[in-house]
């Protein structure tokens, strides 16, 4: 049923009736004329009375078909096409993207600043009876006006006193829930408002979405006025070598920076503790270009933790270029090594560790048997390096998964006692593709020992120690044979195979498999400085506080270990702004590390209790760090079977919602109609009043006559 935007026009088609009024009162009657009965005459009036007849009803029927074409189209009729049966008062569900990205600037305003904007524009249009919903994602409160209400002074307030948040948006969720929750928004609009990146539309949860919203029978508008087509680089993330301060020891802090397609250019970058900055160097980046800076830092000699900032210069997008971190400061890191059989299992090893002695020691190994091993606390420990163990049966492998709650780096070295089998290994989810033989050799063989996997941290801490190629003589070892591209291998050998397996299970902490032993009954790899250094590498990656990290991301939890003996922990939490929240977290045990979370802008925290503290550092979200768009035309590519459209501004976004409510416009057509059958008309009535050309008898006569 069409609709018209202007109703007065119809009554103009009544002027289709004038030519058939003009054509009544005009028609000619037939006049009698003396003349000679010529059979030819009369044959030809006779079809020339039909033919004029023919001609004069189409061209009245066209005449008026005309006059009625121009009436309608004058009416402004629309037409729907879609299954969007809107209600008689609107209902519209406002879902305004307040995510962190939302704060990127694009010229003066923030892409939320003109989100804002349009979404007034919108309210300022509706008619009184339409309702009006809020949801904020991205915010600490998502449900901003819900459910619906039709108060406009309220709805504007509200709108215009809405900020963005830090947190991260997933708009398919927030629909999901939203269609899960109400019953009541059959032939709603649901308007987003967003920059649209590729997290916040993912693509695999769309598919479940659509059924939804296609049940509901409801329309949804994609609204982006803007992205940001500045330049802008960021600090994805840090990583510190040591990842803790060991007594008086600096660390060193490598900032992985990247930088979007339109960013080139200089930048500092600046690691800063407090208002003192601690180091400072500058880089060039290209556009879309991936680099890492390294700058060594030597934190002030104090006690409790090391906190600051690694940051750039400031550009588009402010939030993505600073990185807190906060690293817990230690006097030494304690290491448990197990023996499988005898304390020649570990000899070489607890000389590694504590090469000094005793007294310059940072890392304290303290070794212990295999039957001690099994009824251990292993909590305190967080590196615990098995040598040779005699089997990994359900009573080691419950010990080691307590070790990965923990937090803890578990280091396996194989041995003549066989225990570490391709069956063990395979009891780690993350290593059940790999093959493992033993390989005997004759003699001793000098293998080459190279850089695997260079994402890891200590890989590349290690280069820049001792720079391969390492020289590890053996005469036995596990062969390690891992799928390609698997990225567990940190070490491998220049001939063929893994040297080393490196991986981090699901339940936390890292497991490190080697395919020699950590004595010289395989190899004389435990002789030489790569072994010397990686193992004290390894003991220093691990500290800190049993691998428990002190940073999280907006909107996430964290695990932090607690002491006391209570189950019900009140704490104070303080922002960086001074502010003061008192909290209780609860935990099912003693020695349960408390779960806190309710961090809802990025920086640094202090958690106390009056008696102990700790502080954290909180980020925004990773998958709001990284500008990335989705194209405007797979917005609504997304949803095949739904009402929906793409808006770039406000006037596109009108023409949209009328296009959706009332229909398709279909003047236009009916002009053009009106057009071509006013000149086909013409072309008819021409054509037909042509004169006849005569028959060759009627011609001689004529003819003859003429004489």
């Amino acid at each position: 049923m069409p609709v018209f935007l202007a109703n007065p026009f119809l009554w103009f088609s009544l002027v289709a009736l004038v030519p058939l009024a003009l054509h009544l009162l005009h028609r000619r009657r037939p006049k009698p004329i003396a003349f000679a009965a010529v059979r030819f005459l009369m044959e030809a009036i006779s079809s020339s009375r039909r033919s004029r007849r023919v001609t004069q009803t189409v061209t009245l029927l066209m005449r008026m078909l005309l006059v009625f074409l121009l009436a309608i189209a004058f009416a402004r009729p629309l037409v729907k096409f879609s299954r969007f049966v809107p209600g008689n008062h609107r209902t519209l569900v406002l879902v305004l993207d307040s995510s962190a990205s939302m704060q990127a600037h694009e010229g003066s305003k923030t892409l939320f600043e003109m989100a804002r904007s349009w979404a007034e524009v919108l309210v300022n249009d509706l008619e009184e009876g339409d309702r009006v919903a809020i949801l904020a994602p991205g915010a600490p409160d998502a449900h901003v006006i819900f459910p619906p209400v039709t108060d406009r002074e309220a709805i504007l307030t509200t709108l215009r006193g809405l900020q963005p948040g830090y947190g991260y948006a997933d708009l398919t969720q927030t629909l999901a829930a939203l269609l899960n929750d109400s019953e009541n928004l059959r032939g709603a609009e649901l308007h987003l408002f967003s920059d649209f990146q590729t997290t916040t539309w993912p693509a695999e949860q769309v598919a479940s979405l659509r059924e939804k919203l296609r049940k509901a029978g409801v329309a949804v508008f994609f609204n982006r006025e803007a992205v940001v087509t500045s330049g802008d680089a960021l600090v994805e993330g840090v990583d510190f070598a040591p990842p803790a301060l060991i007594g008086d020891a600096g660390t060193s802090a490598t900032a992985r920076l990247r930088a979007n397609a339109q960013f080139a250019g200089a930048t500092v970058l600046r690691v800063t503790s407090g208002v003192a900055e601690l180091n400072h160097s500058s880089l060039e980046l290209m556009p879309s270009e991936q680099n890492r800076l390294a700058l060594p830092l030597n934190p002030p000699q104090e006690d409790g933790q090391f906190t600051g900032c690694v940051q750039i210069d400031e550009d588009a997008f402010a939030l993505n270029d600073r990185f807190f971190f906060s690293l817990p400061r230690v006097l030494g890191v304690p290491v448990l090594v197990v023996n499988g059989t005898s304390s020649r299992d570990s000899f070489f090893l607890t000389r590694a560790l504590r090469p000094g002695g005793r007294g310059a020691a940072a890392v304290e190994p303290v070794a212990m048997d295999w039957a001690g091993f099994l009824s251990a606390d292993l909590s305190m420990y967080p590196l615990v390096m098995l040598c040779n163990p005699p089997d990994l049966g359900e009573a080691a492998l419950g010990q080691i998964r307590r070790a990965f709650a923990s937090g803890a780096t578990v280091v396996l070295f194989p041995g003549d006692a066989g225990g570490l089998t391709e069956e063990g290994l395979h009891a780690f989810e993350e290593l059940a593709n790999v093959k493992v033989t033993r390989e005997d050799f004759p003699e001793a063989k000098r293998l080459e020992v190279l850089l695997g996997d260079r994402q890891q941290s200590l890989v590349r801490r290690m280069e820049s120690i001792l720079p391969p190629p390492w020289s590890a003589p053996a005469r036995s070892r596990l062969a390690f044979s891992v799928p390609s591209a698997s990225g567990i291998a940190p070490f491998v050998y220049g001939e063929q195979g893994a040297f080393a397996l490196a991986v981090q299970p699901r339940q936390g902490g890292a497991l490190w498999v080697f395919g020699t032993s950590a004595n010289r009954d395989w190899a004389d790899f435990p002789i030489t400085p790569f072994y010397l250094v990686l193992m004290q590498e390894l003991a220093k990656n691990s500290a800190g506080g049993g691998g428990r990290s002190l940073s999280t991301f907006v909107g996430d939890a964290l695990l932090l270990p607690w002491p006391g003996d209570s189950l019900n922990v009140r704490l104070n939490v303080t922002d960086q702004q001074g502010r003061v929240k008192p909290r209780t977290f609860a935990r099912h045990a003693v020695g349960e590390p408390l779960l806190l979370g309710d961090f809802h802008t990025p920086g640094i925290y202090t958690v106390s209790d009056g008696t102990h503290t700790v502080r954290l550092a909180v980020n925004i979200p990773r998958a709001e760090m990284l500008l990335e768009y989705l194209p405007s035309e797979g917005l609504p590519q997304s949803l095949p079977d739904v009402p929906c459209h793409y808006s770039a501004n406000t006037t596109e976004l009108r023409r949209q919602v009328e296009s959706t409510r009332l229909g398709s416009p279909l003047w236009p057509a009916l002009l053009l109609g009106a057009l071509i059958l006013s000149m086909v008309e013409v072309l008819f009535a021409n054509f037909r009043s042509r004169p006849a050309r005569h028959s060759a008898a009627m011609e001689s006569v004529l003819g003859g006559g003429a004489k």
